[in-house]
This record gives C-alpha cells, sequence and structure tokens, in this order.
C-alpha cells in the first residue's frame, strides 16, 4: 500500500507599497487569517487559499492518496509594510506548527513576493528560509507567487521551485498552483529542479504590466511559456512591484529545468535579454485630470475612467478625491464611482438613513498627502451590509464583503462606498450597489488593471483611460520619492545600462 503524502500547506501574502500606512495584524484579520485547522473554513475570495488551493487539490488527488497538513495562512489587502512584531509572531508560529507536524512529504506556499515589514525589505525570503530550515533540503517545497513579487536571492535559494501567475488581471491562479502539484509529483518521483535567476534593472509602471499579446510584458510571459519542454519545467517572469521601493525589485526571470543547469541558464539568459531590449515598450499613457472630464462630457458610450494611483490593490487608500471633485465641478450626470472606502462616511449615511440628505464630509477621517476632504450634499439612496456573490472576473464565483456600506447620489454622481477596503473587480460590483453601469455616461473605478476582467463584456479597451492624479499608487514613477530603488534604474535613469 502507498503511504499518504503529507503535504504542509501555508503562507504569507502580502503587498508592500512601503510609502503606505504600515500593515497590522488586524489587517490580515480583516480580509484573511488562520491558524492550524481552521484554515479549512477559509471561503471568501480574500482567502487566497480557498481559490488557489483548488488547482493544487485536484492534481495531487487524482495522483495520489494525500492529506493536508494546515499550518498558518495570511493575506491582507496591498498596504504598507508589515509590522515586524506581527511578522515575526507569524514566523515563530510557522515554525512550531511545523516542527509538530511531524514527517512531510512536501511543502506548497500560497504566497505573493511583494512584501517587505518594518525592518526587514524582503518579507517573504526569510520565511521560505524558516521552512527550509525546520523540514531539511530533501523535501520539496513549491511556491506560486503573484507576479508582482520582487524576487530575493533567499526566495530562490530557499526553495525548489518558484512559479508565478502569468495572467493579469490575474485569472490564472488555479491553473498555476495546479503547476504546482504536477511539479511536486515530478519531485516524488525523483525529479531534481535547478533553476537559473536573473533580475533586471527595469522597474516598470503596473499599467504597463498587463498580459496579452502585443503587450511588452504580455509577449514576454508567452515567449517564456514557448520555452517549456522536457528539459525546461517552469518559466516564471515576474514584472515586480515598484512601490516596494527594495533593492529587489526589477523584472525577474526565472527558469527551472530538469537537472540540467545549463538549459536554465541558457534560457532565462534569452528570455532576459529579450525583455530589456524591449524595455522602452513600457512607457505609460495617461490623460490629465481636465482630458479625463473632457471625456466624460464628449463620450457617448460608457466610458471607464481608472484611478490607477488610488488603487487598493497597489497600496493606495482608495479615497481620493481629485476625480470626483473635477467631476462634481462640471455638473456631469449618469457618473458611477465605485469602490471608494471611507468608513466614517459610511457610518454618517447609515445615521442619515435611506432616502435622506445630509452633508457628505469625504476623507475627513483620513487626511493623507493625497486624500484631500471634499463636502457635497449628498443623499443617502441605499444601504447594504451583508455579503454577495460576484459573478464575473478576477472574483467570479466568489462571496465578497465589503463591511457596512452605503450608496450616495452627489449630485449627477453615484457613489459606492465600503468600510473594508478593496478595489472593485468588476461591474458587479456596481450592480451589487443597485447601479447599472451598461447605462452610465462615465465610470470610475479604483483600481489600477484586474477592473477589466469584469467589465470587458460591456466596455471596449479603447474605452479606458488611466488618469494622471496624485497616489499612493502613481504610473508617473518619476514624481516618486524613491529610497531604496536600485539605482541606476531604467525608466527612471536613461542611461542605464545591461549587463
Amino acid at each position: 500500500m502507498v503511504p499518504k503524502k503529507r503535504i504542509a500547506v501555508l503562507g504569507l501574502a502580502l503587498e508592500s507599497n512601503s510609502f503606505a500606512p504600515v500593515c497590522t495584524r488586524a489587517d490580515f484579520e480583516s480580509l484573511t487569517y488562520a491558524e492550524g485547522a481552521a484554515m479549512l473554513d477559509l471561503s471568501y475570495v480574500n482567502a487566497q487559499i480557498g481559490r488557489d488551493g483548488k488547482g493544487f487539490g485536484a492534481v495531487m488527488s487524482a495522483y495520489t492518496d494525500w492529506e493536508v497538513v494546515p499550518i498558518l495562512f495570511g493575506a491582507a489587502g496591498a498596504s504598507g509594510p508589515c509590522h515586524h512584531d506581527f511578522f515575526a509572531y507569524v514566523c515563530a508560529q510557522i515554525k512550531t506548527r511545523l516542527q509538530a507536524a511531524g514527517p512531510l512529504d512536501g511543502v506548497y506556499i500560497i504566497g505573493h513576493g511583494a512584501g517587505i515589514t518594518t525592518e526587514l525589505d524582503d518579507m517573504d525570503g526569510p520565511y521560505f528560509a524558516l521552512v527550509r530550515d525546520v523540514v531539511g533540503p530533501d523535501v520539496p517545497v513549491i511556491v506560486t507567487l503573484d507576479l508582482h513579487a520582487n524576487v530575493s536571492e533567499q526566495m530562490v535559494e530557499a526553495t525548489d521551485i518558484l512559479i508565478s501567475f502569468q495572467t493579469n488581471p490575474h485569472l490564472d491562479m488555479v491553473a498555476r498552483s495546479a503547476d504546482a502539484a504536477r511539479l511536486m509529483i515530478e519531485m516524488f518521483e525523483g525529479m531534481k529542479p535547478v533553476s537559473s535567476f536573473i533580475r533586471l534593472p527595469l522597474v516598470t509602471a503596473q499599467v504597463s504590466q498587463l498580459t496579452g499579446a502585443g503587450r511588452p510584458y504580455g509577449d514576454l510571459v508567452l515567449r517564456g511559456q514557448a520555452a517549456l519542454d522536457d528539459t525546461i519545467a517552469c518559466v516564471s517572469i515576474l514584472s515586480g512591484f515598484a512601490f516596494a521601493d527594495s533593492r529587489h525589485n526589477g523584472l525577474s526571470v526565472i527558469v527551472t529545468a530538469r537537472e540540467n543547469q545549463h538549459a536554465a541558464d541558457v534560457t532565462a539568459t534569452r528570455l532576459a535579454q529579450e525583455g530589456w531590449a524591449d524595455r522602452h515598450r513600457y512607457a505609460v499613457d495617461l490623460v490629465t485630470i481636465d482630458e479625463a472630464v473632457a471625456l466624460a462630457k464628449m463620450k457617448q458610450t460608457p466610458i471607464i475612467l481608472a484611478d490607477v494611483a488610488d488603487n487598493p490593490g497597489g497600496g493606495g487608500r482608495g479615497n481620493t478625491t481629485e476625480l470626483l471633485r473635477a467631476l462634481h465641478s462640471a455638473k456631469l450626470t449618469d457618473i458611477q464611482i465605485g469602490i471608494v472606502y471611507d468608513p466614517a462616511l459610511v457610518e454618517d449615511a447609515w445615521e442619515a438613513g435611506e432616502g435622506h440628505g445630509f452633508t457628505a464630509r469625504f476623507t475627513r477621517d483620513d487626511p493623507q498627502e493625497w486624500s484631500k476632504p471634499f463636502t457635497a450634499q449628498a443623499k443617502v439612496v441605499k444601504l447594504i451590509d451583508e455579503p454577495y456573490t460576484s459573478t464575473r472576473g478576477l472574483s467570479n464565483g466568489q462571496k465578497l464583503y465589503y463591511g457596512r456600506s452605503c450608496l450616495l447620489e452627489v449630485g449627477g454622481i453615484s457613489i459606492a462606498i465600503i468600510s473594508i477596503r478593496q478595489q472593485i473587480f468588476g461591474a458587479d460590483a456596481l450592480e451589487f450597489f443597485g447601479l447599472t453601469p451598461a447605462q452610465a455616461r462615465c465610470i470610475v473605478v479604483k483600481s489600477r488593471g484586474h477592473f477589466r476582467a469584469g467589465f470587458m463584456h460591456m466596455i471596449a479597451e479603447e474605452n479606458i483611460f488611466h488618469v494622471d492624479v496624485p497616489g499612493l499608487a502613481t504610473p508617473n514613477l518619476h514624481s516618486v520619492d524613491w529610497k531604496g530603488l536600485p539605482r541606476p534604474v531604467f525608466p527612471l535613469d536613461a542611461e542605464t545600462r545591461w549587463p
């Protein structure tokens, strides 16, 4: 009888914007945090394990009788650096629980790769290394990463295989976790992976990191996948997350081969050279606020104005008012804005009650450099305090909860406001608030790119515009006061040379 495979599952997933407020234990707990067997109860889309683990579990179950050994999993929305005391606590828990788990056949880490702490410019490498120290050199340790990961040498050295997402918007998490299971099975059967890692001095804005043919990053990802064969087992090309502002920033290429280091090195070098040759294609196309207002006045079909600098998925607070203020001043109607994070305003709306008017004071309790207060008369259209099941895009089929929420009407502008900070993933979020986005003149989204998958059925790419407004996730990288980013780096330093 073949012994049951015992595979530990764990992860701490955070995308850290070093310019944003510190991420605490409460931020993880408000989204996803569980230890031990409690992990098995995670089901919301915010509980990344419930989504990504499906592919891994399906492939592993088809192969053998296996047992999941739940260790610990936490995921917070993109925020600032993780508070180091909490990170130290998590590491202690991982170590204790792995040691108590007994003999293991493998470890699957559902990671992210762009985390930092208040003391470390690499959060992921240290806890990967801790896992390796506990389980030893012979137990397969395989990690799935967000394609925005900033890869450190320690992350590569401490693990057997790093597997990144290949689509942006991220629609392939289940498929990548299935890859993790298939490669772990190969290791069970004797395959010895070897990897080659190259980091380029190329730091790009997130709006230029969309995939698909015809886009520079998408083209490079496709060339990487075309290299897979009997020798090359895995190719991960990671665009990185600039706002971590760390020495590990830069587009990374990781090629894993089956016992052939030379093949891994040659393939990684070729892909890195091709990526560097394409560096000038990562230009950012932005419109000014005045141009955005003019577009909203002119267009006869729905358009999207993407407030990318305030993307909660990149560490933005989700509450800046620059676009709202401009559209309101222009007295435009049939405008829908979503989803805005403003817990204090939500409470004011609940106190006023549905159908009643009140003076709405936006961002009064979170005055950041980019989050300037805005006051206007508003009507409470709808109050909501329940989850809903998403039907489109990145969160399709998953349950989402925004906390106590409300829909306000400010002049001719409808604004969906939430109390748990998240980015918008699709038109169904606005429909949940009672809106009909297909009938809007203009939709303003607090998101960088993931919204596309949930709006593609109704709005063409040529009707999506990125607006150049200030914010913690600005695509205008030249406007940021960088401190830890390695220099020179392209495109900030035009003279950058590689190798």
